[in-house]
């Protein structure tokens, strides 16, 4: 009778256990498994082209990349949806020109940088234009933690 209540005790101790290490595990893939991410937004006519958006993440932490809603912050910031530390919502500021945007995310020091370079295609007249997209994250980060750097446009 005390053996079989040592054994239940003991797996019960064993699921534990590997709950724990499983819990424990989740965020670890966040420092050893970076990414590629892309997604496309929609030419604006049939003269400008689309604006094909790449994330280089070099810190494990992002799960996705989407198209968002511009929100009412100054061009070129990073600001979190709401008080969801998991979705950091990047605004770039550009032209109907952009074909290409390249954002790369790092950890520095105890924030994070995302630099940002921007290629334009040649046509003649672009007009200004602000895009943003939502970078969805596995582990919450605050937005005041992370600085944007807009790089010189390529051709």
């Amino acid at each position: 009778m005390l053996w079989r209540a040592m054994r239940a005790r003991l797996a019960r101790a064993a699921v534990a256990a590997v709950l724990i290490v499983l819990l424990a595990v989740t965020p670890l893939s966040a420092l050893i498994a970076p990414g590629q991410f892309e997604i496309r937004f929609p030419a604006l006519s049939a003269v400008d082209p689309a604006l094909t958006v790449t994330l280089d993440d070099r810190t494990g932490l992002v799960r996705g990349l989407a198209i968002a809603a511009v929100p009412r912050a100054l061009p070129d910031a990073v600001i979190n949806y709401g008080s969801d530390g998991r979705l950091l919502i990047v605004t770039l500021d550009g032209s109907s020109c952009d074909h290409l945007t390249e954002l790369v995310l790092e950890r520095v020091n105890s924030g994070f940088v995302i630099s940002a370079k921007t290629w334009e295609s040649g046509c003649f007249i672009g007009t200004g234009m602000t895009r943003a997209v939502a970078i969805i994250l596995w582990a919450p980060v605050d937005a005041s933690t992370v600085d944007f750097v807009p790089h010189d446009s390529g051709s």
